[in-house]
């Protein structure tokens, strides 16, 4: 059987570890993964920021899936020289190796970049990001569709797993356990994904031959704090301890969309079911106690 050349490039991290860990298991598929600071781990080193292609053209790769850059969106607003460098230039640069072998590209992009006026986004929808790291997104975005490569552009939003290191979760999991009073957004709605569910659906993507923009998202639309409520349901934590607080009285240096989630219905119609905040929840409960 000849297997799917994979090149996962940022396997190190907490989208790209799944992905890595996910595609390895399966027969269909070899799989390559790249990382900066975890070369030494299985992970072969590479540099988006570098114009080495050398990996690519040693590797050639049928697929490349793109989860690598600058995510934190506040170390974006303030490091704006950095986060272009990265998540935009380097962007450019993986286009630039994939046309090496005409791989196909696969590019993670974000809920942020719709401004949040009306929520439940579908594909369609016409962007507006308000912050640098969203407008870095969505100018990658641009280029991949005009790159002439096949390509999957998979918008994701509030990533979780059982592998959280410091994420969302594991912090109220961790705030909550140790008794510590805890604020959390109330008026800001996004849509909570469990990577598990897009390692799954990226396989079923692929495998079907599907290009173009996909939501790949959980199937509710939760505030921080109805998020914070039901991980103190599912781990038998006190809710006392959660407080909601309004977005206008919590300061960031880069602006948030109001409501950003996600409508998944283009990729339910394809038959994948993406979990809800507490079933996933329920999935990885074990792994995070």
């Amino acid at each position: 059987m000849v297997k799917t050349k994979v090149l996962v490039i940022g396997a190190s991290g907490l989208l790209g570890s799944k992905l890595y860990e996910h595609f390895s298991t399966l027969q269909d598929y070899q799989v390559i993964g790249t990382g900066l600071k975890y070369h030494d781990r299985g992970l072969r080193y590479y540099d988006i920021t570098s114009k080495d292609f050398s990996l690519f053209k040693e590797t050639k790769p049928d697929v490349v899936i793109h989860s690598a850059g600058v995510t934190n969106v506040d170390y974006c607003e303030k490091n704006q020289e950095e986060a272009g460098k990265v998540n935009f230039e380097g962007t450019e640069n993986v286009i630039e190796a994939c046309k090496l072998n005409n791989s196909k590209l696969v590019y993670f992009s974000t809920d942020f970049v719709f401004d949040g006026k009306k929520g439940d986004y579908k594909e369609e929808d016409a962007p507006n990001p308000l912050s640098y790291y969203a407008r870095t997104k969505l100018k990658s975005e641009q280029i991949v569709k005009n790159s002439g490569l096949d390509y999957l552009i998979l918008r994701v939003a509030v990533l979780y797993s059982a592998k959280q290191n410091g994420k969302f979760v594991d912090w109220c999991i961790t705030q909550l356990r140790t008794k510590h009073y805890i604020d959390l957004v109330a008026d800001h709605i996004r849509t909570p994904t469990l990577v598990d569910d897009i390692a799954q659906a990226l396989d079923f993507l692929l495998k079907n031959k599907k290009s173009g923009i996909y939501h790949v998202a959980g199937s509710e639309r939760l505030s921080a704090y109805s998020m914070g409520l039901r991980i103190a349901e599912v781990f038998n934590l006190e809710k006392e301890y959660i407080k909601p607080i309004l977005s206008n009285k919590f300061k960031q240096p880069a602006q948030r969309p109001r409501d950003s989630s996600l409508n998944t219905q283009k990729l339910r119609s394809d038959g994948i079911k993406m979990s809800g905040f507490v079933e996933g929840l329920e999935k990885i409960k074990t792994q995070l106690r």
